[in-house]
């Protein structure tokens, strides 16, 4: 099970969260089997997977937005104190969405997959966000089976970093 890092608005009382959107049949595996607890299984994938952000309400639960890729989030997402959540999707795609509906404001095509967390940081009162893209192609074979358009796509290792304005 993979768990994507997730952010958290304390001004709004939003929580924010990203990651895989779809469905994969798993088949038993016994060797994994750890006393009471299954432990796994080995997965089938013949589907295309998506992904999505959600936004939810710390204060009732309740779902306040949410917005679907046509790719995995692997990258999770981070939030800045100026209404932005930032994320990456597998196809190598950086979105700044707006932290209320979660609508893309801007995106930036890095040409490698991306499955790093975004972080943001600040030098002499300038606000920044970072992201590693380059996870290798092989990262999730079983995800990008179903994918062949990012067959070709870039492993690499690169560090971009964008300012805010």
């Amino acid at each position: 099970m993979s768990f994507f890092p997730t952010t958290w608005n304390p001004s709004k009382k939003l929580a924010y969260g990203a990651g895989i959107d779809g469905c994969m049949q798993l088949t038993v595996d016994e060797t994994r089997m750890g006393g009471p607890f299954w432990n796994g299984g080995i997965p089938t994938n013949k589907k295309r997977m998506g992904g999505s952000i959600a936004a939810v309400d710390m204060t009732t639960g309740k779902l306040k937005a949410q917005h679907l890729f046509d790719y995995p989030v692997y990258s999770g997402v981070v939030a800045t104190g100026g209404g932005l959540v930032f994320t990456a999707t597998m196809d190598g795609t950086v979105l700044a969405l707006d932290d209320e509906q979660l609508q893309p404001l801007w995106s930036f095509d890095v040409g490698a997959i991306i499955c790093a967390p975004p972080m943001t940081y600040a030098v002499g009162g300038k606000q920044f966000v970072a992201i590693h893209a380059g996870c290798g192609a092989p990262y999730n074979i079983r995800i990008l089976k179903s994918m062949p358009e990012l067959h070709p796509i870039e492993g690499g290792s690169t560090l971009f970093v964008f300012a805010l304005p």
